[in-house]
């Protein structure tokens, strides 16, 4: 009988493609040099990295090890909660890995796929400041093709509440009898001229996949497309096929823990009681005073990119909101396409008499983010929160295998429909629902309820 190292490449690539656990291939991996060639790029070809604040953590090791891996082609930046926490109240040791991390990340030669995804792990407490963000954004090698950063606002915390450095301060006597006064600057707070959008934006013409959720945005994102109207330059292009920039979205869990949910424009001068600071800088301005962007302004924006040749291969382009408030029954999902240069707008509507929801289709649903859609053939369903932006982003939704695993961005190939439709497959339909009953005590108002509806080219 043969050995297994006897038998061609070709067939252990497909059995290795086979092994799904990374310890199973390790092992394997383990057995010869031959096999060890083989299973490598399978075992690093997504790493999910955490981030903790001891020196010792796992992120240093990696560091350490790892800084020029070329098999490395997709790494998800997991910052743990006792590091947000940190960043939130300037403990030095938050910085330890920034500087080391960007010189590891910059020597990745294959890394395809960057993810920064908080996924509901966070709260008040938290924060992941803007310059850290633009520094670890703007070391990424020229290989990055899929981008995706949710903070879930918490950038925005930093900017409310640590606008102005913080400094150790020593008084004292100076020969000549005056009062010297000396900053120790013990919080290595980054450079002042760090802007996420000018990061991201170096990044834009090699894209291929984009996602953002971040407390402030600005049309600098695009910078890196624009041209001079005078200008006889060229049109510069990107390679985005599917991107999606969510605003003004906030489930029931981060409104408890009173986490601002509304981008902000970092163009915009900040008004009444906002911390004053020039546009553009890395030290943006209080929520308080801040302007919210206007989801018009930037579609309006990418509508004018898009018209002038900036994306020759964009399939879909979502700039995604749905402002929810627990006092107002009714609201809308709004999907603006920058690819169809359309805007459509699901209608939702929450149940009024929680205490009548009994029914047992919906048992798996959260009932505090419990909605019911209508789409455009006037046709029901019921999801909550997550599920429901599942429904209308599932052809630019990132995907994870598994709770905290790797994040993956959305498939290419060819789109189903021209304009965006509500998918029904996660969702409860409405007609399936024996104890109809309860439903119609839940949603009273549901008979004069409005159908999906499409308003083509706003430009």
């Amino acid at each position: 009988m043969d050995r297994l190292t006897t038998l061609p490449d070709e067939l252990l690539i497909d059995i290795v493609e086979r092994v799904h656990a990374v310890s199973i291939l390790t092992a394997l991996g383990l057995t010869c040099k031959k096999l060890q060639r083989l299973c490598r790029p399978f075992v690093w070809k997504g790493v999910v990295l955490p981030w903790r604040l001891n020196k010792s953590a796992p992120i240093a090791k990696f560091i350490k090890v790892h800084a020029g891996n070329n098999d490395i082609r997709s790494l998800r930046l997991c910052p743990q909660r006792a590091l947000l926490n940190a960043f939130r109240i300037k403990m030095k040791s938050s910085h330890d890995h920034v500087d080391a991390l960007c010189l590891c990340l910059s020597s990745l030669p294959s890394l395809a796929t960057f993810s920064i995804n908080l996924d509901g792990q966070i709260d008040r407490r938290c924060a992941l400041p803007g310059p850290v963000l633009a520094r670890i954004v703007r070391a990424l090698p020229p290989s990055l093709r899929n981008l995706e950063l949710d903070t879930e606002c918490t950038d925005e915390i930093w900017d409310e509440m640590f606008a102005s450095r913080r400094q150790t301060v020593t008084i004292s006597p100076s020969s000549d009898g005056s009062t010297l006064i000396r900053d120790e600057g013990d919080y290595p707070i980054g450079d002042s001229t760090e802007h996420l959008c000018h990061a991201i934006s170096e990044h834009i013409p090699r894209l291929e996949t984009l996602y953002l959720r971040l407390s402030c945005i600005c049309t600098e994102l695009f910078r890196s497309l624009s041209t001079d109207q005078t200008s006889t330059q060229p049109q510069p292009s990107s390679t985005l096929r599917r991107a999606l920039i969510t605003f003004d979205v906030g489930n029931e869990r981060e409104r408890r823990n009173e986490l601002h949910v509304e981008s902000r424009d970092c163009l915009s001068p900040p008004t009444g009681s906002g911390y004053s600071s020039s546009p553009l800088t890395g030290s943006r301005f209080s929520s308080a005073g801040a302007t919210t962007l206007p989801k018009q302004k930037i579609f309006s924006h990418l509508l004018e990119l898009q018209a002038a040749g900036a994306f020759p291969e964009l399939q879909r382009f979502i700039v995604f909101s749905w402002h929810t408030d627990a006092r107002i029954p009714t609201s809308s999902l709004t999907v603006r396409d920058i690819a169809t240069r359309s805007v459509k707008r699901f209608p939702t509507m929450r149940p009024e008499r929680t205490g009548d929801w009994t029914v047992g289709e919906l048992a798996d649903f959260d009932d505090e983010s419990s909605y019911l859609v209508r789409n455009d053939e006037a046709k029901d369903f019921l999801g909550d929160q997550k599920r429901l932006q599942k429904a209308v982003l599932h052809e630019v939704s990132w995907l994870e295998e598994e709770k905290g695993g790797v994040r993956t961005p959305p498939a290419g190939g060819m789109l189903r429909d021209e304009i965006v439709e509500l998918c029904g497959e996660h969702l409860v339909d409405v007609d399936e629902i024996k104890d109809i009953a309860d439903l119609e005590k839940a949603f009273p108002n549901r008979g004069g309820f409005a159908r999906a509806r499409v308003v083509v080219d706003q430009l």
